[in-house]
């Protein structure tokens, strides 16, 4: 009879603490990240969708079109100032507004759950591969997740955490495995293309149930949207109208492709150096077939999206193929584990140096932002509540005899965050009304200009100020309007 091997007291030990300092350095990461830069621009609009509907839940009782119609346009409501964007994706939004009660501010919250979520999910779904933990956290936790899972946007991180348990569901053959990637759509949008994922389970039965399953949460959020706009899943049209105004065609960014392949890359080319040597026999499963799939069908979304949006938000929607080629670098670091144990032990060190360097980045541009009073080119293309463009505007508005009044902007969502009453350049205005307020443009951040109603409107204002950051533009017989409470 075979001698059971045991497992050495040294390497569980080394597993825990792998564990605990997998979780905890990016969430130091991210805690640094917010203080540095704040909060992005979409990060911001969802804790303002999310406080609008607990306001209006709270204040006004269930929400009707025509009130939420004037949120959207920033009017003031019930002695609040509201504001929401319908177009976002409807998962985040309860979530926030729950956040809302506890919490003063709800963004680093919504963060943490966002990352307990997805940490939950790899750990769910490498059990179901007999993957080692340290090797699972590895592949999903690194500089790019982090940046794009987490801080550009708020929902990235959901979708992913669950269509991995969706995943882990079907490779059980369990029609359950619909129902999460149904989540994963009112979480992320673009996880809609990984839904046929469902037909692999075969059975006519149980794709018919996981069917069902994947439909319940979609039609739910369409219903809502009925009885809240007038138009089933307008949120979802109103998304794709937003983004044909605002993003114009651009070419496919090679730098936006490397951001989003380079770390599994990384992984995957340590774990083909362990198996140089070994004959590796594939045999085409229904497990393989459920991840070649996977990255199939997250590829296909990905170029479907690339050629519509700028490199930046080219890098943000490669979040699926990416989590696709994460998975695949944690089954072949695990094939590496048991040819060398010495895998692991490279798996951690290299998500730990990633994660490092990326903490010290941040920390040099919060160094550069307090000790030189600039702001950090990190931190100013993608703005937040620490970038000091913000004070100068309202310093300068000041100046000119607008402090405290209500103003239109570019970077309106910036704005508001740092409680300047702002109207977006979309707004359904009343008639002239926008023609009565000064005008903040600033030349980096926002949305562009010429995408705007601004934009035939600015030749006929005066130019009050302007420097390498802003304009600020007056309309003749330009009055300032401050809003009160009472």
């Amino acid at each position: 009879m075979a001698e059971r091997r045991r497992s050495s007291p040294t390497k569980g030990v080394f597993d825990v603490l792998a564990i605990a300092v997998l979780v905890i350095l990016p969430i130091i990461t991210l805690y640094v990240i917010l203080g540095v830069s704040g909060p992005s621009w979409d990060m911001i609009a969802r804790s303002l969708n999310g406080k609008t509907l607990f306001d209006f839940i709270t204040h006004v009782g269930s929400p009707s079109a025509p009130e939420m119609q004037v949120a959207f346009s920033g009017e003031a409501l019930n002695s609040l100032i509201y504001y929401f964007e319908p177009y976002r994706e409807p998962l985040g939004t309860p979530i926030f507004a729950a956040l809302d009660i506890v919490f003063k501010s709800s963004i680093f919250p919504y963060m943490i759950v966002e990352f307990v979520v997805l940490v939950a999910a790899v750990l769910f779904l490498g059990r179901e591969l007999g993957i080692n933990k340290v090797i699972m956290l590895a592949a999903f936790l690194n500089p790019y997740s982090l940046y794009f899972f987490f801080v550009l946007n708020g929902g990235e991180g959901l979708a992913v955490a669950f269509v991995l348990i969706g995943i882990a569901y079907l490779l059980r053959r369990n029609p359950l495995g619909g129902l999460f990637l149904g989540i994963a759509v009112i979480a992320k949008y673009p996880a809609l293309a990984l839904v046929p994922l469902i037909i692999l389970l075969w059975n006519k039965k149980k794709v018919f149930i996981a069917s069902l399953l994947a439909a319940a949460p979609i039609l739910i959020w369409g219903m809502i949207d009925l009885g809240v706009w007038g138009t089933p899943f307008s949120s979802y049209l109103l998304s794709i109208q937003y983004s044909n105004v605002t993003a114009s065609a651009a070419s496919i960014s090679i730098m936006a492709i490397l951001a989003v392949i380079a770390y599994p890359a990384i992984l995957s080319g340590m774990a083909a150096v362990y198996l140089r040597k070994m004959r590796l026999s594939i045999k085409f499963g229904y497990r393989e077939k459920v991840f070649a799939s996977f990255i199939v069908l997250a590829f296909l979304g990905y170029i479907a999206i690339l050629p519509h949006n700028n490199t930046i938000t080219q890098a943000r929607y490669g979040f699926l193929f990416g989590a696709a080629l994460m998975l695949m670098a944690a089954l072949l670091m695990e094939k590496a584990v048991k040819r060398n144990s010495n895998a692991k032990y490279m798996a951690f060190a290299i998500a730990i140096g990633m994660l490092m360097m990326m903490l010290l980045a941040f920390l040099m541009a919060g160094y550069t932002q307090v000790f030189h009073g600039t702001a950090a080119a990190l931190a100013y293309y993608s703005p937040g509540g620490q970038n000091s463009i913000f004070a100068d505007a309202g310093s300068e508005l000041a100046a000119l005899g607008y402090a405290n009044c209500r103003v239109v902007s570019n970077a309106w969502i910036l704005m508001l965050y740092q409680g300047y009453d702002t109207y977006s350049p979309f707004a359904a205005y009343p008639d002239g009304e926008q023609l009565r307020y000064p005008v903040v443009v600033f030349n980096i951040i926002g949305v562009p200009v010429n995408s705007t109603p601004l934009e035939s409107r600015l030749d006929s204002m005066r130019v009050a100020y302007s420097n390498e950051n802003m304009t600020i533009y007056l309309p003749q017989g330009a009055g300032c309007y401050v809003y009160n409470e009472s």
